[in-house]
């Protein structure tokens, strides 16, 4: 697990155990003890606190280096940076507006405010584009 300010990347002290992925499938951008499943979900948004809340509801980690949530009103898009890795049961939340902070288990979009209050759906997209998780469904 990765937080970060926007600036600096800070890990977990549980490490990720890696091996060599097999470059012949078409999953070799994962290591090979990390799920790429739909396992993951967006389970809230609160467009005025700026908090978007993602849980693993798997068996296994998730690697979502390089996946993207996007505000689909607006159109933004928060890249989730290398090493951000959400294990099962676990929930991350990803913050932006004025008062976002990067703590245990979240990471900081943006300080700009970034969910349109009226409201604001979100979706989540794996490395390949496909649409792992929407909210509200």
């Amino acid at each position: 697990m990765a937080t970060s300010d926007g600036k600096n990347i800070i890990f977990n002290e549980e490490p990720v155990q890696e091996h060599s992925p097999d470059t012949s499938t078409a999953d070799a951008k994962a290591p090979a003890n990390v799920s790429i499943s739909s396992s993951v979900e967006i389970i809230g948004i609160d467009l005025r606190s700026e908090i978007v809340t993602i849980n693993n509801t798997g068996s296994e980690p998730v690697d979502l280096s390089g996946w993207e949530l996007v505000s689909q009103k607006g159109d933004q898009a928060f890249n989730f940076p290398a090493g951000t890795v959400i294990t099962p049961g676990e929930t991350l939340k990803v913050k932006s507006g004025p008062d976002a902070q990067a703590g245990t288990n979240s990471l900081v979009w943006t300080n700009k405010n970034i969910w349109n209050n009226q409201g604001d759906p979100g979706a989540l997209y794996d490395l390949n584009g496909n649409t792992i998780s929407e909210f509200p469904r």
